[in-house]
C-alpha cells in the first residue's frame, strides 16, 4: 500500500512531456496493484481461519466494496466534470481534475493503511 501511494502521488506532478515518469509511475502502481489484489485478501483468510463460510463472505463483500467504490467515484467525477467543464475557468477544472485523479484516491489509501496498521489483528490466535 505504501508503494502504491508514493508510486501514484507522482501522478499530480506529470505534465505533458513526462513521459518517462508517467512510465515509471505505471509500472510501479501495476506492481503495487499486484500486491494488493494478492495480500489483503490473504491476510482476511488468514484472519477468518478455517470458517468456509464467513471467509467466502468476507472475500464477497471484499470484492463488492472495492467495486462500489470504483463505480462510486467514477460515477460521481462524470456527474462533476461536466459542470465543471462548462465553467471558463480551464486551471480550476484541471486543479480538480488532477486532485480526484491522483490526491484523493492516495490519501485514502494513506487512511487505509493507517487504520490496518492500528488495527488490532493477531494471528497467532487463529492458527492450529
Amino acid at each position: 500500500m505504501t508503494l502504491a501511494t508514493l508510486a501514484f502521488i507522482g501522478s499530480f506532478y506529470l505534465s505533458g512531456d513526462s513521459f518517462q515518469w508517467f512510465y515509471l509511475i505505471c509500472f510501479l502502481s501495476g506492481f503495487a496493484l499486484g500486491g494488493d489484489l494478492v495480500l489483503l485478501p490473504s491476510l482476511l483468510a488468514d484472519v477468518v481461519g478455517n470458517k468456509t463460510e464467513l471467509r467466502n463472505m468476507n472475500f464477497s463483500l471484499w470484492q463488492f466494496i472495492n467495486k462500489a467504490a470504483l463505480a462510486m467515484t467514477s460515477g460521481l467525477l462524470f456527474l462533476v466534470l461536466p459542470q465543471l467543464a462548462n465553467n471558463q475557468n480551464t486551471a480550476y477544472f484541471s486543479a480538480v481534475l488532477y486532485w480526484s485523479y491522483a490526491l484523493i484516491p492516495c490519501m485514502i489509501k494513506v487512511m487505509a493503511l493507517i487504520i490496518l496498521y492500528l488495527s488490532p489483528i493477531d494471528l497467532g490466535s487463529t492458527r492450529k
